[in-house]
């Protein structure tokens, strides 16, 4: 039996952010669509923009195969089902200058700050960068995303991705260097104590998070200034974009 509803997918990277904004989104859409959605995380376990062999040339297939074509099957669905793909990354700092990577050889893991990443190996996270900054270039310049179905075909699904600074923690809660241990509880934390409606307000011109948002910019344009000087180490995110489009009814268009 074909869903009532509408999907859309949010393609996130670890539990950590389905914790923290699972509840608040699926709201959201909730009440400015009026049931009309079902949204469905789908955590990648992974960060599938930095894997290595990963490139602009075979990501949307790893996405379709691995994440997509899988949670469509499980849960009986045809691909006509999928409303639209959301994608939330971590920038993580890939656009910066390598000179800005300082190598320390006793560093028991990777240090951020706003001036620099502090790591055991320099070459290994010029690496990183590299490949995450072309998979991220490739990403952010899609409206749509293909999916390939059985006998070859392939669909083409709306697309769009949204970005944290360094990370979700360092947006969320102003610590880049979050200890792992820590990160699904403060994850869980921030949900029970921010009401989808706060989150909405947090944005606002006098709300926590506007300075650190891209108020006032485009969607290309807030990838454009993540990829100038060090922002990609700012505490910084795109993701009031998102809330925009959900409040201004986006998600209809293709209706």
């Amino acid at each position: 039996m074909r869903p009532k509803n509408k999907i859309i997918i949010i393609l996130v990277e670890g539990h950590s952010d389905v914790e923290a904004l699972r509840s608040i989104i699926s709201t959201l859409f909730d009440e400015y669509y009026n049931g009309l959605f079902n949204v469905e995380f789908i955590e990648e376990k992974e960060d599938v923009t930095a894997r290595k062999g990963i490139s602009p040339r075979c990501i949307e297939q790893w996405i379709s195969f691995n994440y997509l074509i899988p949670f469509i099957n499980k849960n009986f669905l045809d691909s006509e089902d999928i409303q639209h793909i959301i994608q939330i990354t971590d920038l993580d700092g890939v656009y910066i200058q390598d000179k800005h990577i300082v190598e320390e050889v006793s560093a028991c893991s990777l240090v951020y700050s706003a001036e620099y990443i502090k790591t055991k190996s320099k070459k290994d996270i010029i690496r990183r960068n590299n490949n995450k900054r072309n998979n991220l270039d490739f990403l952010s310049g899609l409206s749509k995303i293909k999916l390939s179905l059985p006998n070859f075909q392939i669909r083409e699904i709306p697309y769009s991705i949204f970005y944290f600074g360094t990370n979700l923690d360092h947006f969320l809660y102003g610590n880049a260097n979050l200890e792992g241990s820590k990160k699904i509880s403060s994850a869980t934390n921030f949900s029970i104590h921010t009401s989808p409606t706060d989150f909405e307000q947090k944005f606002l011109e006098a709300g926590e998070f506007y300075p650190f948002s891209c108020s006032g910019k485009s969607y290309s344009d807030s990838w454009q200034y993540v990829k100038e000087e060090k922002n990609s180490l700012s505490r910084v995110s795109n993701i009031n974009l998102l809330l925009e489009r959900i409040q201004n009814g986006y998600f209809i268009g293709d209706f």
